[in-house]
């Protein structure tokens, strides 16, 4: 039987015919695949004409059965019935397949206006298109310690070169390797391909590739691994022998890419600067940037770093990029002539630089070194525009808008970047933190919900969520949520602490110091010991011992100068933090630490002194001085386009009014600020005492208990609202209140004057009530 059948379809021709079919079939798929590599059009088209020809085999097989004889044939039910179902089959799994797959041209065509006005056309790959990719520091498997700065070298040095095709998006290796080490392995050397792919996936990128140094017949061998993230899978392994480490690092570029499926028309046609190009010609320069670039990233030791730039640029004066990070070592060392020098220099060079990559290093020169914002933002903006399907272009934008206080605009860029690729979850989360900080606590949460539905496994989106909770003032909703953070991350530090806090805002303070104390022996890197010092300064200033509060504020900034140059430190946190010495009674410490700002620190840095003197004037209630040390910090931020801290100069503007008892324009400036930044509740504080100075007790009254509603237990309210009850003759509320100020500061230090203050109140109160008994 099975050989009569054989012998039916040889005769009708059936084998020929499908063979026919198939050989032409395959000549289809080639001229398909020729036509996607040469006019840059959807990959998915290859495989859609595979389906397509092979489900229509079970038609050309009956048209072959029945019409394969010589001679008219008529057509048969199976025909007539066949190969309809066979169409309508092929078309559903057709789709099936590709209703969600991008099937026209893999590239769009842009017509910009670029610096000089002149009309340019852009050829820029769509998005669904890009190769999303994490390289990791490799290994050295040599058991030559001389050749360990390689590990970086080759992974930046392939990361610089895959960064100049627009196919390819290479994550910032700050990023991943701020998660390796958290993991345990310093430097990400030594982790397991599983937490490889794990923190690939948490960064949402498709690929990634480990790599191994070893010698092979005396010569350098690098070995590529490139794996595709989501199932672990071994895509591709490539070694690469020889002796220039720059031209190897060229060579497994193109390799990876052409891995990575990325087409071959494409790679030959795309400029693709040799990195040799880009950094330098000399392999001495390279070894002595990655040296410095390493001294940064993992030791923080600023000063080394400058030693090994400052000899790559000896080796080669035109190394543009290595001048860029020169410039910024001496910024951050506050070396300002040199920073200006050397970025001048990396400027006359920047031409070694691929296009998109002379973008970033324009922004830097503009904010770092010309210190013009208004060409800062151009670029930003001009980048968006030669670049729109950039995403770093729209970060960076966002950032800048976030500078400027623009939280509306810098959303809208969040926004773009997700419509651009939607995979990037990330900016989610941005978009509710955005939120949050305006106040739109359902807009927050919403952004946070879907953060978490695309990421189940991500503590961030339980700690986010917390803390809209904490900043509404729900405590109950707040705990749990951070709770499931911290089963996800038990050693997160930052989670740690606001857990403390929030039991501190349900009135258990011993407990919250000890969970205070706990994250800090939690804390493994210097940045989480600074953070956890810097929480614990700020629970000991809340009740009120201020000692121990500027005791543990040292301790963070010695922290700190672990990885910040002491100029740094000085500049972002202590001139900021020198209120508290003022309350202490130790004013001549916090203008000693200003008078040595001002001998230290050069510009952009110097622009926080104003801040030191400002926070030191206010508490000494000197509203002349206060006055100037605003209005020149307020000429310095609008010179930086500084646009953020706009609710802090108008809240530090309605304490100067305050001060000099204009509190109707006081008034005024506090209600900007709390406008600005909704979320910080210390302006409710300030809109109820300047109310209660008027006698608008009703208004005072309904900003004080807005304060409470966030802060219950926070003793300056309370002792402000208990004043407030004085006046309202509502004594037994003022007793209650002193009280529980009393309560929180029960250790506050001797001579912590509200303490004092507060004891002296409920004194005279309980004496007066007394007396009426």
């Amino acid at each position: 039987m099975a050989f009569q059948i054989l012998h039916d379809l040889v005769k009708r021709r059936v084998p020929q015919i499908l063979g026919l079919y198939l050989g032409g079939s395959w000549i289809v798929i080639e001229f398909v695949g020729m036509l996607v590599d040469r006019y840059s059009l959807s990959p998915h088209l290859v495989s859609l004409s595979l389906v397509i020809l092979g489900s229509l085999i079970p038609t050309v097989a009956l048209l072959a059965y029945f019409h394969g004889l010589p001679g008219p044939n008529e057509w048969a039910t199976a025909e007539k019935i066949g190969i309809p179902v066979n169409l309508l089959a092929a078309a559903a799994l057709v789709a099936f397949l590709y209703s969600d797959k991008p099937l026209g041209a893999a590239t769009t065509t842009l017509v910009l206006e670029n610096e000089a006005g002149e009309t340019v056309e852009r050829v820029v790959p769509k998005t669904e298109f890009r190769k999303k990719l994490v390289v990791y520091n490799f290994e050295n498997a040599t058991g030559d310690s001389t050749l360990d700065w390689l590990q970086y070298g080759v992974s930046i040095g392939l990361l610089l070169d895959l960064d100049q095709d627009l196919y390819v998006r290479v994550v910032d290796p700050d990023v991943q390797l701020e998660r390796l080490e958290r993991a345990g392995y310093p430097e990400g050397l030594g982790a397991p391909l599983t937490l490889h792919a794990s923190v690939a996936n948490e960064l949402h990128q498709d690929y990634f590739v480990v790599g191994r140094i070893g010698i092979q017949d005396n010569e350098l061998a690098f070995t590529t691994s490139l794996y595709e993230a989501r199932r672990q899978r071994l895509l591709n392994e490539n070694t690469f022998v020889g002796t220039d480490v720059l031209d190897l690092v060229d060579q497994m570029s193109v390799r990876l890419r052409r891995d990575l499926g990325i087409s071959e028309r494409h790679i030959e046609e795309t400029s693709d600067l040799r990195i040799a190009d880009i950094l330098t010609n000399s392999s001495e320069s390279f070894r002595l940037q990655i040296a410095g670039y390493r001294e940064i990233r993992v030791t923080g030791n600023w000063e080394a770093a400058k030693d090994y730039l400052e000899r790559a640029v000896a080796a080669d004066p035109t190394a543009a990029f290595a001048q860029f990070q020169l410039s910024i070592c001496y910024l951050v060392l506050n070396e300002r002539e040199k920073a200006d020098s050397a970025a001048r220099v990396a400027m006359r060079h920047i031409y070694r630089l691929p296009e998109r990559t002379q973008f970033y290093f324009k922004y830097h020169y503009y904010d770092a070194i010309e210190l013009d914002a208004a060409k800062r933002i151009a670029v930003a903006k001009m980048t968006v525009e030669m670049f729109p399907e950039d995403l770093d272009a729209h970060a960076q934008l966002a950032g800048e808008y976030n500078r400027r206080g623009q939280r509306a605009e810098a959303i809208a860029e969040y926004q773009r970047i997700l419509e651009i690729d939607p995979s990037q979850y990330d900016y989610l989360r941005s978009i509710g933190y955005a939120y949050r900080e305006q106040g739109q606590f359902e807009q927050a949460l919403e952004y946070f919900q879907r953060y978490a539905q695309a990421v189940p496994n991500d503590y961030s989106s339980f700690e986010a969520t917390g803390f809209v909770y904490a900043a509404m003032g729900d405590y109950e909703r707040a705990r749990p949520e951070l709770e499931r953070a911290l089963i996800l991350d038990p050693d997160n530090i930052v989670v740690m602490n606001a857990l403390a806090t929030v039991t501190f805002n349900q009135g258990r303070f011993d407990e919250s110091q000890a969970q205070h104390e706990e994250a800090l022996a939690a804390a493994r890197t210097p940045q989480e010991r600074a953070s956890a010092y810097r929480s614990l300064s700020r629970h000991h200033e809340t009740v009120g011992q201020l000692d121990r509060a500027i005791e543990y504020r040292e301790l963070g900034w010695a922290e700190s100068e672990r990885f910040l140059p002491p100029s740094a430190v000085l500049a972002r946190w202590t001139l900021a933090d020198l209120g508290v010495y003022v309350q202490a009674g130790r004013e001549d410490v916090a203008l000693e630490i200003i008078r040595r700002a001002e001998n230290e620190l050069a510009s952009p840095l110097d622009a926080a002194i104003p801040i030191g003197y400002l926070e030191v004037y206010l508490e000494l209630e000197d509203a002349d001085r206060a006055e100037e040390a605003l209005e020149e910090l307020e000429a310095r931020t609008e010179e930086m386009g500084e646009g953020g801290l706009g609710d802090y100069l108008l809240a530090a503007r309605g304490k100067i009014h305050e001060l000099r008892g204009e509190y109707e324009q006081a008034i005024e400036s506090y209600q900007q600020a709390l406008t600005l930044a909704p979320t910080d509740i210390t302006r409710h504080r300030a809109l109820g005492r300047c109310y209660r100075m008027l006698g608008q007790r009703n208004r005072a009254l309904e900003h004080l208990k807005a304060n409470l509603k966030v802060t219950p237990y926070n003793p300056k309210t309370h002792y402000e609202i208990a004043l407030l009850y004085v006046d309202m003759s509502d004594h037994d509320r003022a007793l209650n209140h002193l009280r529980i100020a009393l309560e929180v500061w029960r250790d506050a230090d001797p001579n912590f004057e509200l303490a004092q203050a507060a004891r002296r109140k409920l004194a005279e109160l309980e004496a007066t009530l007394a007396g009426r008994s």
